[in-house]
C-alpha cells in the first residue's frame, strides 16, 4: 500500500514567517540602539602561534589547523571547522572563515596536513556575481578633486548599489530559467528599480559632500545567470538573506542617529526597501526548497544549515559582552564600531531566526535528523538573550518585538 505523500510547505507561508522574523528582529535592533561593544583583539605579530591543546596555529593572516581537526571524518579540509574559533588573535567584530587553498598549499610545504583559512566579515548589500562567484563592482572615476571622507564612503556605496541593479536582473533571469512564479520575477525587477534610486541617492549625497565620482563601465564578460537551484540558493543566502539584511540594519541605525530630517527620511526609506529585498531573497530560497526534487532538496537544506552554523560561530564571541554607551554618525555614516555592532545585532536578532524559519518546515519527517533539525538553531548560547539582558533597554526591545509580532 502506498503511503500518504508528504505535503510540502507552501512558499507563501514560509515567506510570511521569514518576513515576520526579519521585521521583529530589525525593530528590536532599532530599539536596542548600539549593540555589544567588541572585545579588544589581541595584538597580532603575524608570527605563527602554536596551540598544543588544539594543534592550531596562526601564520600571518592565515588561521591553520591540522587535517584531523579540520575534518575528523574526511580526507579534505572542512569548510569552516568550529576549532578555528578557538584559535587566539581572532579578528574584531563578527566574522567567519573561508578555506584558502593557496595558503594551504604553501603551509603544506612545512606541515603536510595543514588546512589554512582566512577570516572575512559578512558583506552588506548584493554585489554582482561573475561566473566564478567573485563580486564585481564598476570602478569609480573621480570627476574632481577634494571632498570629505564621508563623501568617498557614499560614492563607494553608490558603486555597490549600481552593481546590485545588474545582479537583481541576473537573479530574475535565473528565476525565469528555473520556472519560478511570476511574482518572484516581478519583485526582482521592482527591487532593481529601487536599487537605481539607492545608487542615485548615494552619488548625490557624495556630491553634496564635495566628492564627484561616478561608476565607469561594469565588466559583464564573465557574468552569466545561475542555471541551477544550488547556485541560486547559495547566492541568495549570502547576498540577499544576509547582505541585504545587514545593509538594512545599518541604514535603520544611521537614520535613528542622523539629525538632518531630510537625510534621516531618505536613510529610513532605503532601509525599508533593503529589508524588502532581504525578504525577497528568503522567499526565493523558500520557493527553491519547496519546488526542489527529493534528490536535490537535501543539498539545498545543507546550504541553509551551513549558513546558519556560520552565523552561530560568528556570534559566539558576542556572548556576555556589554552594550556600548553610544553610537555616532556623520553625514549619515556610522563609525566603524557602530557598523560592527549593527552587523552583530542584525545577525542575532534578524538573520539567525529567519534562517531557522527556512529549516522549520523540514524539521520533521525525513529531514528531522542531522543538520536539518531545528534544534541546533534554537539553543540558548546563540539566542538574542545576551544582547537584551545586558541592556537597560531590554523591556523596550521586548515590547517593540511584541508589537511587531502582533502586527
Amino acid at each position: 500500500m502506498r503511503g500518504k505523500p508528504q505535503r510540502l510547505p507552501q512558499p507563501a507561508t514560509a515567506s510570511h514567517r521569514i518576513a515576520r522574523h526579519l521585521g521583529v528582529g530589525l525593530v528590536a535592533l532599532l530599539s536596542l540602539g548600539p549593540a555589544c561593544k567588541p572585545k579588544r583583539p589581541a595584538s597580532s605579530t603575524g608570527a605563527a602561534t602554536p596551540i598544543p591543546a588544539q594543534g592550531g596555529w596562526r601564520h600571518g593572516p592565515l588561521y591553520c589547523l591540522h587535517l584531523a581537526e579540520s575534518a575528523p571524518d574526511g580526507d579534505r579540509c572542512g569548510d569552516e571547522p568550529a576549532a578555528l574559533f578557538n584559535l587566539p588573535d581572532q579578528p574584531p567584530g563578527v566574522h567567519g572563515f573561508a578555506l584558502d587553498e593557496e595558503g594551504t598549499a604553501a603551509q603544506r610545504e612545512q606541515t603536510a596536513d595543514a588546512c589554512c583559512y582566512r577570516a572575512y566579515a559578512p558583506m552588506k548589500g548584493r554585489p554582482l556575481r561573475d561566473e566564478a562567484g567573485a563580486a564585481r563592482v564598476a570602478p569609480l572615476a573621480r570627476m574632481a578633486s577634494g571632498g570629505h571622507p564621508e563623501g568617498d564612503a557614499w560614492a563607494e556605496d553608490g558603486a555597490l548599489e549600481h552593481a546590485a541593479v545588474a545582479e537583481l536582473h541576473r537573479v530574475a533571469l535565473a528565476l525565469l530559467a528555473l520556472g519560478a512564479p511570476p511574482h518572484l520575477v516581478a519583485d526582482c525587477l521592482a527591487a532593481a528599480r529601487e536599487e537605481v534610486g539607492h545608487a542615485s541617492l548615494a552619488f548625490d549625497t557624495a556630491r553634496a559632500l564635495g566628492v564627484h565620482r561616478r561608476p565607469a563601465g561594469l565588466d559583464l564578460h564573465t557574468v552569466v545567470p545561475a542555471t541551477s537551484r544550488r547556485a541560486l540558493v547559495a547566492d541568495s543566502l549570502a547576498d540577499g538573506c544576509i547582505g541585504e539584511c545587514l545593509g538594512a540594519a545599518e541604514l535603520f541605525l544611521a537614520a535613528a542617529l542622523t539629525p538632518d530630517p531630510l537625510l534621516r527620511a531618505r536613510l529610513a526609506r532605503m532601509g525599508r526597501e533593503e529589508q524588502r529585498h532581504a525578504e525577497l531573497a528568503y522567499a526565493i530560497v523558500a520557493w527553491s526548497l519547496a519546488s526542489a526534487s527529493t534528490e536535490e532538496r537535501p543539498e539545498l537544506l545543507a546550504l541553509v544549515a551551513d549558513q546558519a552554523t556560520s552565523v552561530d560561530h560568528a556570534l559566539v564571541e558576542a556572548r556576555g559582552t556589554a552594550l556600548a554607551a553610544a553610537a555616532t554618525t556623520r553625514a549619515g555614516r556610522l563609525d566603524a564600531t557602530s557598523r560592527r555592532q549593527a552587523t552583530r545585532d542584525a545577525l542575532a536578532l534578524a538573520v539567525r531566526p529567519a534562517l531557522h524559519a527556512l529549516l522549520v518546515p523540514y524539521s520533521t519527517g525525513p529531514y528531522s535528523a542531522g543538520p536539518y533539525s531545528a534544534a541546533p538553531y534554537s539553543a540558548a548560547p546563540y539566542s538574542a538573550a545576551p544582547y537584551s539582558a545586558a541592556s537597560a533597554g531590554t523591556s523596550t526591545a521586548s515590547s517593540a518585538s511584541s508589537r511587531a509580532a502582533q502586527a
